[in-house]
């Protein structure tokens, strides 16, 4: 029966989108295409299904995702297997081709010790399940990690599993003072503090809360 509403408002129900995602499954299945379901945030199964073909599938890989995706990719890529690449399904105007980049020699560039911090940069700075943290991209992140030790420190407290409650809310503190340029334990008040007086001083107009 054809479809005679939006795209949108169609798939904002949950049971049409879940029946749609079943009967799409089952045709790439009548195809040879194999897919995968995942309960929640599907990122983790992408990245996970993809280093698992380039290390049982005999073959390099090819991921097709956001621009946000090939950080976490640099994170789970194992360096032992078949080579992986990642296209980002996003064509800048001003391009005539996509662009790909090799996931290995991503990672070899950005070091080990910055890419076991990638997970904890994506989720400070917003995911599904975090909010954005106000002016700043996750273009600025990579840099961040791999020029200040002191953040680095900060995310391995996140990515360690024997750390305590209060720990954990101190670095993420810690991280965000890194992140806004505030010196090693500053804290965020001082720094909120500091910045207001000068953007007061140097500015012309009325001062946004949020900035």
């Amino acid at each position: 029966m054809p479809c005679k509403t939006k795209k949108e408002i169609f798939l904002s129900n949950i049971e049409n989108k879940q029946q749609f995602i079943n009967l799409l499954s089952s045709k790439l299945s009548e195809k040879g295409c194999k897919s995968f379901h995942a309960p929640g945030d599907a990122d983790t199964l992408i990245f996970q299904t993809a280093v698992s073909c380039a290390a049982n599938g005999g073959q390099d890989v090819v991921l097709v995702g956001e621009n946000t995706d090939r950080v976490l990719l640099c994170y789970h890529a194992d360096m032992t297997t078949r080579n992986i690449y990642f296209k980002s399904d996003t064509q800048k105007k001003t391009a005539k081709k996509f662009r790909i980049w090799d996931v290995k020699m991503t990672k070899t560039a950005l070091g080990e010790e910055t890419c076991n911090c990638l997970p904890f940069v994506h989720a400070i700075l917003g995911c599904d399940t975090t909010s954005r943290v106000y002016g700043i991209g996750k273009r600025l992140a990579p840099k961040k990690v791999m020029n200040n030790d002191h953040f680095k420190e900060q995310a391995v407290v996140f990515m360690s599993e024997n750390k305590s409650k209060e720990e954990v809310i101190k670095a993420g503190e810690e991280a965000l003072v890194c992140f806004f340029g505030g010196l090693p334990y500053e804290g965020l008040d001082i720094l909120r503090f500091r910045m207001f007086l000068n953007k007061v001083s140097t500015g012309t107009a009325c001062e946004q809360v949020h900035t």
